[in-house]
């Protein structure tokens, strides 16, 4: 019995050390990240910017993490560096015959021991963000202000990147055999919307909705499907919309749909998170002139579109 309660308490003991590690770091390691492609793929073909010198001098600290990559931020406070994680391990099983799928990623070594980045399974999730980043590069560089995009392994960087982790590691990242991207820093919407509430300045929270509806019209006019509705993903300089998240500006080709044209009908689903965050923060009045002005341009928009 003793010895079962000793067994027990090293194991409670271990995982216990583990999670706090992890939640100490966010689950950062710069040997678990996604490897980039070969020199000669498809994925070598990014454009390389004028200021790409600039941009890999700089030391960068972190900053956070999304689903899909850990980011931090310039010294100067003007950029963002995208390293990729690994796509999370899930199962799937059925429950009163319905699909479940459930995540094994905070469990200790599960990277080391189940992340294949050779299977198809992985490659196919792997192919559709990578789809989607050289997207926002090539066909959305102005939306979401990428900068440099780096899939494939290359020799001509010879640079190696200083980052600081989540309690100030220091780490050398070497970027040409590193997958990652650099993009212009971008205030985030929702607090940016709420400061320009409380302050009272209308004109100014009327004219950042009116951008952000005139941007996911422009999407659906670039024929992107669901792009995102997270409030984390939707930033602004200024009060100009940028797309925070580039990991998933997919067209329906890109996602082998049934139909080849984004319906015009997406804007409600784009828009939804927002109506409910204005009514939530007591916002009427904008609510109301929201909806009125979603109307409108919606109507236009199928004007022109009928037209066309």
């Amino acid at each position: 019995m003793k010895k079962t309660c000793i067994i027990f308490l090293s194991i409670f003991s271990f995982l216990l050390i583990n999670s706090l590690c992890k939640k100490l770091t966010d689950d950062f390691s710069p040997h678990m990240l996604t490897p980039p492609a070969t020199p000669d793929s498809p994925w070598a073909t990014t454009p390389i910017p004028e200021n790409l010198e600039e941009l890999i001098a700089q030391e960068y600290v972190y900053l956070g993490k999304g689903k899909q990559a850990y980011v931090f931020l310039s010294k100067n406070g003007e950029h963002v560096f995208k390293l990729f994680k690994p796509a999370p391990i899930r199962f799937q099983a059925s429950f009163f015959g319905k699909p479940l799928q459930f995540s094994l990623s905070k469990l200790p070594f599960i990277k080391s021991l189940w992340v294949d980045f050779s299977s198809p399974h992985y490659k196919e999730i792997q192919n559709r963000e990578w789809r989607s980043y050289v997207n926002a590069i090539t066909i959305l560089p102005e939306e979401t202000k990428v900068e440099y995009l780096h899939l494939a392994a290359t020799k001509f960087l010879q640079k190696k990147l200083r980052i600081y982790d989540k309690i100030g590691i220091l780490h050398t990242i070497d970027l040409d055999s590193t997958s990652f991207l650099i993009q212009k820093r971008a205030d985030l919407f929702y607090p940016k919307l709420l400061e320009l509430v409380k302050k009272n300045e209308e004109e100014k929270a009327k004219t950042l909705l009116k951008n952000f509806l005139s941007f996911y019209l422009h999407l659906i006019d670039k024929n992107i499907v669901n792009p995102t509705t997270v409030e984390a993903n939707i930033g602004c300089l200024d009060l100009e919309i940028v797309q925070i998240d580039v990991g998933r500006l997919l067209t329906p080709q890109d996602l082998s749909l049934s139909y080849a044209k984004v319906p015009l009908s997406q804007i409600h689903k784009s828009t939804s998170h927002l109506k409910k965050w204005l009514l939530r923060n007591n916002a009427i009045k904008l609510h109301e002139y929201f909806i009125q002005l979603e109307n409108e341009m919606v109507k236009s928009h199928e004007s022109i579109n009928s037209e066309i």
